[in-house]
């Protein structure tokens, strides 16, 4: 990723969700050709481990995507939100999320 507002998030570096409202987004497969949105809300307390910088599969703009414990995506283009409010992109809000190290 090359986009350096989002190079300030790691591949393996876990958050700690520190404020209620947030959640994780993407798309999930359903068939071929088709995927359905996905949604997962988080609890303060709970840790997410970040996939890095990326660009959108659809309109290529920059998000930071998120893994599951096994360390795989876990949507397509998967982001947190709220997001920081950027036109062309989407960063974690940084009052939601405290970052703790890697795995």
């Amino acid at each position: 990723m090359t986009n350096t507002s989002t190079q300030r998030f790691v591949r393996g570096e876990r958050y700690r969700v520190v404020k209620k409202g947030g959640d994780l987004r993407g798309f999930r497969p359903t068939g071929p050709g088709m995927e359905t949105l996905w949604r997962k809300d988080l609890r303060v307390g709970d840790v997410i481990t970040c996939a890095g910088g990326a660009f959108t599969s659809g309109d290529g703009v920059p998000i930071v995507r998120w893994l599951d414990a096994d360390g795989k995506l876990l949507a397509n283009d998967c982001e947190f939100q709220p997001d920081d409010g950027r036109r062309w992109g989407s960063l974690p809000a940084e009052e939601f999320l405290v970052r703790i190290g890697p795995c």
